[in-house]
């Protein structure tokens, strides 16, 4: 095993420049990752452009293999296993939402936010606490799973399957980007008779591209208990109007993320239903590109980073 690792070191504001570091040496409770992918998000630029501490690794799209365990991670969890690791970083098992199962939505202080205050995938290792690991498939593409573990499992399969939306349905898919183009893949699945513009009588609407100007007008467009759903968070306040909504016996919704389970799920359904995630590949050498063609909406559909 290596004794360094290369990958950006991001200072605040978004200066990414790969270097070499000393391999992260696990605690009691987490894994030693080999990255094989690592997807590149909108959240990353929260990530790189939060204050906080820095230098930080971005990067919660992830696929890879267990290098070494902790003394304390169950045996499962051992070297040679092919896992993922998403947008949640791990959780108390103590909080309220934890007890209720919703570990997704732990209160833990800090947030164990992978990419954020937990190490992240743009590196060629990292550690992960293992309640954050999912198991996946041997056969599958790397490149093509990595943004699963977010755009797939944490807001679009997840927040979909959770809507109570019966099939033959209208639902329509606002923004055909990294998350877009997964929802309507995932929507066509479930039997939903799908469009690509709100035009009315929606039973829901999966927002997934964060401008409030563009999200704001769709609320016209719910149905009878039509739900707006929002998948991107948009950097401006919504401002909706309370008629509709009245009207309608609709509503506004988020939804934040989904835990391993929910992510080895989702590629169990992606597999199953030849739900494809299209990527550009990009080496670490290449970041710089790979983030910038993210944040200016001109890659097709997902940046990943592969090693």
């Amino acid at each position: 095993m290596p004794s360094l690792r290369r990958q950006p070191s991001p200072c605040f504001g978004g200066d990414l420049h790969v270097v070499s570091l000393p391999l992260p040496v696990p605690a009691d409770n987490e894994v030693l990752i080999k990255v094989e992918a690592c997807g590149v998000c909108y959240g990353d630029v929260h990530a790189i452009t939060t204050p906080g501490v820095y230098p930080r690794t971005p990067g919660h799209e992830v696929i890879g293999r267990i290098a070494k365990a902790g003394a304390r991670v169950p045996s499962r969890y051992a070297p040679g296993a092919r896992i993922g690791v998403g947008w949640a970083g791990g959780h108390c098992f103590n909080c309220d939402p934890c007890r209720q199962g919703a570990f997704a939505s732990c209160s833990a202080a800090p947030p164990l936010i992978t990419g954020m205050t937990r190490p992240g995938g743009y590196a060629e290792y990292m550690v992960a606490r293992y309640e954050a690991v999912a198991f996946v498939p041997e056969d599958g593409d790397a490149a093509e799973m990595a943004p699963l573990m977010c755009a797939g499992a944490c807001t679009c399969f997840n927040s979909i399957r959770n809507m109570g939306v019966p099939p033959g349905s209208v639902v329509a898919v606002q923004g055909i980007g990294g998350l877009g183009h997964l929802a309507l893949q995932i929507c066509r699945r479930f039997g939903f008779r799908t469009r690509l513009k709100a035009l009315g009588g929606a039973r829901l609407i999966v927002a997934t591209a964060p401008s409030s100007e563009a999200i704001e007008p769709l609320v016209d467009a719910l149905g009878l208990y039509g739900t707006l759903l929002l998948l991107a968070v948009p950097g401006a306040p919504l401002k909706v109007s309370a008629v509709q909504l009245v009207h309608h016996r609709a509503r506004v919704m988020g939804w934040n993320s989904g835990h391993a389970k929910d992510s080895e799920e989702t590629i169990e359904f992606c597999k199953a239903n030849n739900v494809v995630c299209q990527v550009e590949r990009f080496s670490l050498d290449e970041v710089v590109t790979a983030y910038n063609k993210m944040k200016d909406a001109s890659v097709r559909f997902r940046s990943v980073l592969v090693f």
